[in-house]
C-alpha cells in the first residue's frame, strides 16, 4: 500500500509539473483526479489478489459510469459558470439521469430490483 501511495505521489508531482503551466488550477485538479484514479484502481487490484475478492468488477464499472456520467454535467456547468444555483441543480439532475441510464446498461444496477424495492416501501 505504501508503495502504491509513493508511486501516486510521484505521478501527481509529475502531472502537476506538466499540467499546471498549461492549464493553471484546473491542471492541478486534473492531475490530482488522474492520480487518485490510478491509486484507487491499484489498491483495488491489490485487495482483489490479497483477499480473493470477486466484487471488484462492479465497483470499477460503477466508478467508470460515474466518470462518464459527470461529463455532460461538467460541460453544462463550464458553459454557464455565472448562472448560480439553478444551473447547479439542473447539472445535478442531468448527472443523476445519465448515471442511472449508464448504470443500467453497464449492469451496475438492476432497474427491476429498484422498482420492486420502491413498490415495497409504499
Amino acid at each position: 500500500y505504501t508503495v502504491i501511495l509513493g508511486i501516486g505521489a510521484g505521478l501527481n508531482i509529475g502531472l502537476n509539473f506538466i499540467l499546471i503551466p498549461i492549464y493553471g488550477i484546473e491542471g492541478a485538479a486534473a492531475a490530482t483526479l488522474a492520480t487518485q484514479i490510478v491509486v484507487w484502481m491499484s489498491v483495488m487490484g491489490v485487495a482483489k489478489k490479497a483477499f480473493n475478492l470477486q466484487f471488484i468488477g462492479i465497483q470499477i464499472r460503477a466508478f467508470a459510469v460515474g466518470l462518464v456520467a459527470s461529463v455532460p454535467a461538467l460541460i453544462m456547468l463550464r458553459a454557464a459558470s455565472g448562472d448560480g444555483g439553478a444551473m447547479i441543480f439542473v447539472a445535478t439532475v442531468v448527472f443523476l439521469v445519465c448515471y442511472a441510464m449508464l448504470a443500467h446498461f453497464a449492469n451496475v444496477i438492476d432497474v427491476r430490483k429498484v422498482v420492486n424495492i420502491l413498490k415495497r416501501s409504499n
